[in-house]
C-alpha cells in the first residue's frame, strides 16, 4: 500500500503502463499524501489538546473542568467533525453544536448538528 490517505494510491500509480510516469506518480502521491497527514486536524488538536483529572490545557491555557458547571462544545466549519471527535475523547460537554457539511458525525450526548 502506497498512502495512508489516499484510498486508491496503488490504483492511481498502476494505471500508468511506462515505469517512469508510475514512479513520478508513485512519489507525487506520496508527497500529497504526507502533506494531507500534516494538515489532518484531529491529529492536530490532539497533539494541542491534553487533560490530566480535571484540568484541560491546551498552548499554555489551563481549564479546570472541576470548576466549570456547564461544558459546550460549538464546532463549526470543514474541520469541525474530526476536531469535535479529538475533543470528545476529553471532555463531555453538555450540549454540542456542529455546524458542517460533513457526513460522519460523532456520537455525543445533546447533540445537535
Amino acid at each position: 500500500m502506497l498512502a495512508a490517505v489516499i484510498a486508491n494510491a496503488d490504483d492511481l500509480v498502476a494505471n500508468r503502463t511506462s515505469p517512469v510516469l508510475r514512479a513520478l506518480r508513485r512519489d507525487a502521491l506520496g508527497i500529497l499524501d504526507g502533506a494531507l497527514q500534516a494538515v489532518d486536524s484531529e491529529k492536530l488538536l490532539d497533539g494541542h489538546l491534553h487533560r490530566s483529572g480535571d484540568l484541560l490545557e491546551t498552548d499554555g491555557l489551563h481549564f479546570d473542568l472541576g470548576e466549570i458547571d456547564k461544558v459546550r462544545l460549538l464546532a463549526i466549519g470543514k474541520a469541525s467533525l474530526p476536531m469535535t471527535r479529538a475533543t470528545l475523547r476529553l471532555v463531555e460537554p453538555r450540549e454540542t453544536l456542529i455546524v458542517t457539511a460533513g457526513e460522519e458525525v460523532p456520537e455525543a450526548p445533546n447533540l445537535a448538528v
